[in-house]
C-alpha cells in the first residue's frame, strides 16, 4: 500500500519535473521535430498519471494507509 502510493507519486513528480525542464520540447507525442527522448518523456508522464489510478487511486491508497497502518477511523 505505502510503497505503491510513494512509488507512483514519486514517478509522477519526476515526470512533471522533466516536462517542466523540457518546456515546449516536452509536448511532442510523435513526429520528426522531436527526439525520441522528448517523445518518451511525454509518454512516461502520461503513463505516470495512469499509474496513480491503476490498482486504486492515490486517494484510495491514502485512505487505506490511514485505516490499516495508522489505525484511524473511517471517514
Amino acid at each position: 500500500m505505502v510503497m505503491k502510493y510513494v512509488g507512483t507519486e514519486a514517478e509522477k513528480a519526476k515526470s512533471e519535473l522533466l516536462l517542466s525542464i523540457l518546456g515546449t520540447r516536452g509536448v511532442g507525442w510523435e513526429g520528426k521535430g522531436f527526439t525520441l527522448q522528448e517523445i518518451d518523456t511525454l509518454r512516461l508522464w502520461a503513463m505516470s498519471k495512469a499509474l496513480t489510478i491503476a490498482g486504486g487511486s492515490s486517494e484510495i491508497q491514502l485512505n487505506l494507509i490511514a485505516q490499516k497502518v495508522l489505525e484511524l477511523p473511517q471517514s
